[in-house]
C-alpha cells in the first residue's frame, strides 16, 4: 500500500516538527524536547472569529489547526473530494471525562449537555469538515492499540476505491490528569504528550512529495525514527515520528522507517520522490 504525503502539519506541547527533525540530528537525547503545559492553539484565532471557535474544545481545536498547519503546506484549499480520517487512542478525553463528572455530581438529569455532545468521538471530524467547508465522506477511529495504521489503512482503502481524491487523515489525543495518573503509575516519571498531526495524502505515488509504504519490512539503509522516549507516550506516537519522517527524508533524500508497536507491530517506510 502506497501514499504520497502531500502536506503534513502539526501542532504539539512539545514543539514543532522543526525542533523533532534537530532533536533527531542530534543524537535523540531523551527527554529534552520542550513540554508546555498544553498544545497552543492561539494561531486558529487568525482563522476564525472568537464566535466560531467559542463552543468548540481543546481536542478538536488541535485537530483543526493541524489540519489547517497540512493543507498551508500542500497548498491546497480543502475541496468536496478531500475525506477525512480522524485517528486517535481516546478521544475527547477532556470532555468524555467532564460529562462522567456531571453524572457523579448532578445525576443524570441534571448532566452537561454540552459536555455529552464533544464528548461523542465523531464530533471533532464533523466539526473540521463543517469548518474547512467539506462534504465529504469523515470517518473516526478510536483505539489505544495501532490507531495510526488503521487510519493510514483506512485512509489508503478510500482512495483505492475512488470515494475521495484526497483525504485528510488526522491523528490526535490530548493529556488529563486522570491520564497522567495512570501512565505515572505505569511508568513513573514518564508523562502523556498531547498533540495533533494532520497529513494530505494521496493515492500512489506523486512527483516530488514523500511516498509512504505501509507494512514494509526493516530494512538496513533506513534510518528509523522513534521520539517517544523524548515528548511523553501517546497511542499516536507513530503519527508524530510519521511527521518528523518525512521532513528527514525529503531533507536527506534517504529512506526513514516508522515503527507503530502494539498487538500487531507495524512499520512504515517513508521515501522521498526519488528515492529508488
Amino acid at each position: 500500500m502506497r501514499l504520497s504525503i502531500l502536506g503534513t502539519g502539526l501542532v504539539a506541547d512539545f514543539g514543532s516538527i522543526e525542533e523533532m527533525v534537530r532533536h533527531v540530528e542530534d543524537g535523540l537525547r531523551p527527554g529534552t524536547l520542550p513540554r508546555a503545559p498544553e498544545a497552543d492553539t492561539s494561531p486558529l484565532s487568525g482563522h476564525y472569529s472568537p464566535r466560531e471557535l467559542r463552543r468548540i474544545d481543546h481536542f478538536t481545536r488541535m485537530c483543526l489547526l493541524a489540519a489547517h498547519r497540512a493543507l498551508d503546506v500542500a497548498a491546497l484549499e480543502s475541496d468536496e473530494d478531500m475525506a477525512i480520517v480522524l485517528a486517535s487512542g481516546y478521544g475527547p478525553a477532556h470532555t468524555t471525562f467532564d460529562y462522567l463528572d456531571s453524572i457523579i455530581e448532578f445525576g443524570e438529569a441534571g448532566a452537561s449537555p454540552l459536555a455529552f455532545s464533544h464528548s461523542v468521538h465523531n464530533i471533532p471530524a464533523a466539526t473540521v469538515a463543517m469548518l474547512l467547508h467539506l462534504t465529504c465522506p469523515s470517518m473516526s477511529l478510536c483505539q489505544a492499540d495501532g490507531p495510526v495504521w488503521a487510519g493510514l489503512t483506512a485512509s489508503w482503502t478510500w482512495l483505492a476505491e475512488g470515494r475521495a481524491r484526497r483525504v485528510l487523515f488526522i491523528a490526535a489525543d490530548e493529556r488529563t490528569p486522570l491520564l497522567e495518573d495512570v501512565l505515572n503509575r505505569v511508568r513513573p516519571g514518564f508523562l502523556p504528550c498531547e498533540g495533533a498531526v494532520a497529513f494530505v495524502l494521496g493515492a500512489g505515488d506523486k512527483a516530488g512529495y514523500a511516498v509512504l509504504e505501509l507494512g514494509v519490512a526493516p530494512e538496513q539503509d533506513a534510518r528509523v525514527v522513534d521520539l517517544r522516549c523524548s515528548y511523553g507516550a501517546s497511542p499516536v506516537s507513530a503519527a508524530f515520528d510519521l511527521a518528523v519522517a518525512v521532513e528527514l527524508a525529503q531533507k536527506t533524500t534517504q529512506p526513514v522507517l516508522v515503527h507503530e508497536g502494539g498487538r500487531e507491530p507495524q512499520n512504515m517506510l517513508v521515501e522521498p520522490q526519488d528515492a529508488p
